[in-house]
């Protein structure tokens, strides 16, 4: 398989007829994107109960100026190949937000972990009063917040492969939790690090790139972005300079200096340390140390993910 090539979007969308495939939370978020734009919009999806059409109906491309994909619908799916196959642009709503907007763009992914780190890097931001959105993969579409933002917020995205697909931009601050064989029942596994990487490919010498050094195939990014480079993870990093580790008597370090220690994180898990070790590197130059350490004394988790119910007879559950 070959990866469709990326499109830039056009300055606006009004008075184009656009079809937005695929009506979950990024199609809908679309949706209300392209109203306030004043397009005319053609929904596209398999449920007929909030679609317009559906996403077999090629006839589609005959009528519209262009395509709004949502991460959900694959690429190679009829309706989106012969959109490729005959020119008709395919616009991803990742890309539309990152030429679009005003404010600096914290952009997290990995094959595990990126929400629970993106949920601390807003949480700690929120607790230092920086003004902050969050949206992407965690359940809030990004477009239709752009009305709402302004250079003085910062936003944190989470962001899937899917939603990396069909990017030509790259966040101000990109970070790659890890890489780990994910989703190759839709790509193959060259295909999805290089989804992965896209997150980085765009930025400049200004931008910020976090990575882990534990991670042989996430850290490889540095070699693909200008942008400065940033380190966490457990041990010495080998390297001339890191945010974040865990020292061999359990300190989490910012710089050789000594913040907490691991046992004061409630998050279980050597994954969920190195989730929060992300989280202090990307925010190094936006929270104080104390804030950001107080936020990781009091996070319990993602609902819904990796719980502590209760203990008893010392047996956690």
């Amino acid at each position: 398989m070959t990866l469709p090539t990326p499109t830039e979007a056009p300055p606006t969308f009004n008075g184009q007829k656009v079809a937005v495939v695929g009506l979950g939370i990024e199609g809908r978020d679309a949706v209300t994107f392209l109203q306030r734009e004043g397009s005319e919009i053609v929904r596209v999806d398999r449920n007929p109960e909030r679609a317009d059409r559906d996403q077999d109906d090629l006839g589609i491309l005959d009528e519209v100026d262009g395509i709004i994909a949502s991460q959900g619908v694959h690429y190679q799916q009829p309706l989106l190949a012969e959109a490729d196959r005959r020119g008709v642009p395919v616009y991803g709503p990742t890309q539309i937000f990152l030429e679009r907007c005003p404010a600096p763009v914290l952009g997290i992914t990995g094959s595990a972990g990126k929400t629970t780190t993106t949920t601390l890097v807003h949480l700690m931001l929120q607790a230092a009063g920086v003004p902050c959105q969050l949206g992407g993969n965690i359940g809030r579409g990004l477009l239709a917040q752009l009305p709402d933002l302004s250079a003085t917020d910062t936003v944190v995205a989470e962001l899937s492969h899917t939603q990396l697909l069909r990017t030509t931009r790259s966040p101000r601050t990109a970070a790659i939790t890890n890489i780990t064989p994910n989703h190759l029942d839709q790509f193959s596994w060259e295909e999805y690090q290089e989804l992965k990487y896209r997150i980085v490919e765009h930025q400049s010498p200004s931008d910020t790139v976090v990575l882990p050094f534990n991670d042989e195939l996430a850290a490889a990014a540095s070699a693909r972005t200008e942008a400065d480079q940033r380190w966490f993870g457990i041990g010495a990093p080998g390297m001339p300079w890191y945010c974040a580790m865990r020292s061999s008597d359990g300190k989490i370090l910012h710089n050789d200096r000594p913040l907490m220690s691991v046992e004061e994180i409630k998050l279980p898990g050597e994954h969920n340390l190195l989730n929060a070790l992300a989280a202090l590197a990307i925010v190094a130059d936006l929270v104080p140390d104390d804030v950001a350490i107080d936020v990781l004394r009091n996070f319990s988790g993602v609902p819904h993910r990796l719980e502590l119910i209760a203990e008893i007879e010392c047996v956690r559950f």
